[in-house]
């Protein structure tokens, strides 16, 4: 059985389930919240690991319902405070996780696509579906004398590159055409400094805020 059916399988059980004592505790506001926290979180993992874009999102704000409602029932968090909590917690945990599942995924896509070549930009092919200059860029690689050409996954309107240039591209030794586009170097920088600066604010702010 395919990696995909299992975590659908998975998270279709995590659902019922997640339903069931929904059900069963629906007079429990504070069972009932800590239930949808925990099938969120289950169900957020999963998504990560599909690569699904909400991923990130609903984790982190799952994680954060399920500690927030931990410290409100055993009192070390009052109502207005849990909501304050869990806002900037969320915020908090969504940043590092970012962080994190971008770190991961590029160490897995380095091992993956461990084969480096020279890919030449041969031709640009505009986005039909806008009047503005939005381009792909296509490439072309040789490996083993046969010679492959790919299409650039990100779009450029800006420092559209030149014929004839040339980037590294990462190709899996298995299979010649699959090809995987690191990120940009600067670009990524930027964005873990974002991530890890914001995130280090709010765990400030928290800390200044409850303890």
């Amino acid at each position: 059985m395919k990696k995909e059916n299992i975590l659908d399988i998975l998270s279709f059980i995590i659902v019922i389930a997640g339903v069931i004592l929904f059900v069963i505790f629906k007079d429990n506001m504070k069972i009932s919240l800590t239930v949808i926290g925990c099938v969120g979180l289950l169900f957020g993992i999963i998504s990560i690991i599909k690569n699904e874009t909400y991923g990130n999102y609903l984790t982190s704000i799952s994680l954060m319902l399920t500690i927030t409602m931990a410290l409100y029932m055993t009192r070390l968090l009052n109502r207005d405070d849990a909501v304050t909590f869990m806002i900037i917690g969320s915020f908090v945990c969504f940043l590092l996780l970012s962080a994190l599942v971008t770190f991961i995924t590029r160490v897995h896509n380095l091992k993956k696509y461990s084969k480096s070549v020279i890919g030449e930009v041969v031709d640009l092919k505009k986005n039909p579906n806008t009047k503005k200059e939005f381009y792909n860029v296509i490439y072309k690689y040789t490996i083993e004398d046969n010679v492959y050409s790919v299409v650039s996954p990100f779009v450029f309107e800006k420092k559209i590159p030149e014929m004839g240039s040339t980037i590294d591209l990462h190709i899996n030794p298995i299979d010649f055409e699959d090809v995987w586009f690191d990120w940009d170097k600067e670009k990524l920088i930027k964005n873990y400094a974002f991530e890890l600066v914001f995130a280090a604010i709010g765990i400030v702010i928290l800390v200044l805020l409850f303890i």
